[in-house]
């Protein structure tokens, strides 16, 4: 089975089938089989960011540690594995799960991990990924919107029925996520709230610490996001950077970029 698994077997072999199927393609730039979503999405915030993170390491950092604490602790699932995945999609009205999404569009690979994809009657419903921040977080950035586009893509790559999918951000303030009495319960609460169509209502009563972002899934959009980063992973172009001094303020890297426009010490 190649990466587009519209084919007979559709999203059940796909799902069942991503850590056998073949590897075969281009390398990537920084000798990479695949490209990751998140990675995608990192090129509409700072592209040579993205390339000093490859060519000098990750740089760690108590925003980042503190996001991925939360990230662990507000998305906690069963493990199970995809062949039983299967038959709870089918069977059951709504099921949460995260699991591996990949396809291929245009010359890339990419694979990617959503934080939760919900389903209702067999179908992908939501694409949902929580992101933190310290500021108010009432402000939707390219990057992160990218990034849910291409995990409804890749979706939509393995042969799911993706007519009534809408893609969640939820962005949250770090401090206010981190408490555990809500921590604990924001992934179920997302979800009652997007059943019922009551996230507005919530918002209102935690104003400046929640927003919701429900955007309905646009496949040609999204395919539009990957045609303009896959020239960058193709080696055909140089990365681009962000030109921002406020990003270059914020950047991990910014003593060793040659764009940076934030003073070095």
């Amino acid at each position: 089975m190649g990466l587009n698994s519209k084919e007979p077997g559709g999203w059940r072999e796909a799902l069942t089938g991503f850590p056998e199927f073949p590897r075969a393609g281009p390398v990537f730039r920084h000798s990479l089989e695949f490209v990751k979503a998140s990675d995608i999405a990192e090129q509409y915030y700072c592209e040579m960011k993205l390339d000093l993170s490859y060519l000098l390491g990750r740089v760690p950092s108590d925003a980042k540690e503190e996001g991925e604490r939360i990230h662990k602790k507000v998305f906690v699932m069963e493990e199970v594995e995809p062949k039983q995945l299967v038959p709870a999609i089918e069977k059951l009205k709504h099921v949460s799960a995260t699991f591996t999404v990949y396809g291929t569009v245009g010359l890339l690979a990419i694979v990617g991990r959503p934080d939760a994809i919900t389903f209702e009657r067999g179908r992908p419903r939501w694409a949902i990924e929580l992101k933190t921040t310290e500021r108010n977080p009432a402000k939707l950035w390219t990057n992160q919107l990218v990034q849910v586009q291409t995990y409804g893509l890749l979706l939509d790559q393995m042969g799911f029925d993706v007519s009534k999918l809408d893609l969640v951000l939820a962005r949250v303030q770090r401090v206010w996520a981190g408490r555990s009495d809500l921590a604990d319960a924001l992934l179920k609460k997302t979800l009652v709230l997007l059943r019922s169509d009551k996230y507005r209502e919530y918002e209102a009563d935690h104003p400046g610490t929640v927003k919701f972002y429900v955007i309905p899934y646009d496949r040609s959009e999204a395919e539009r996001n990957i045609l303009w980063a896959q020239d960058y992973w193709l080696g055909k172009r140089e990365p681009v950077p962000a030109h921002s001094y406020g990003k270059c303020r914020a950047c991990e890297y910014h003593e060793r970029c040659d764009y940076s426009l934030y003073p070095r010490k």
